[in-house]
């Protein structure tokens, strides 16, 4: 019941934690279908994760405050943002089609691929497939 309400508490202060990065978008970002932090942060994201899926499989299913919160320690972004994705790191497969987020899975495996991390490649590409 103690760890209910400790998680309860912990949603409500992502859902309510507002840094400057987070009120610093303009007007037009806020418009546009997926503005270029958007992006920038996805890429980061889905880099981290699955970097520390590399190390240790299990690390998602642990504290999520703390992977958000050292997350944010590496990209600087926005705490609620990043905690979203890390409450739900693997898109459902409906949310895969779209061109920005292919785009985004090719841009992140393409660069561990360059940096010779074939497995970790094989593994975003097996976790992304469409259909």
């Amino acid at each position: 019941a103690k760890c209910n309400k400790l998680l309860e508490v912990i949603e409500l202060k992502a859902q309510n934690d507002i840094s400057p990065e987070c009120n610093s978008l303009d007007q037009h970002e806020k418009n546009s279908p997926l503005s270029e932090t958007d992006t920038i942060l996805n890429r980061q994201f889905m880099a981290i994760y699955y970097l520390l899926n590399a190390v240790d499989n299990e690390v998602f299913a642990r504290n999520k405050s703390e992977i958000a919160r050292f997350i944010q320690l590496l990209t600087d972004k926005c705490y609620a943002s990043i905690y979203k994705r890390v409450k739900k790191p693997i898109k459902d497969p409906s949310g895969r089609i779209s061109k920005n987020h292919q785009a985004d899975v090719k841009f992140v495996k393409d660069t561990f691929m360059k940096l010779g991390l074939n497995k970790i490649a094989q593994q975003i590409e097996n976790d992304n497939l469409v259909g």
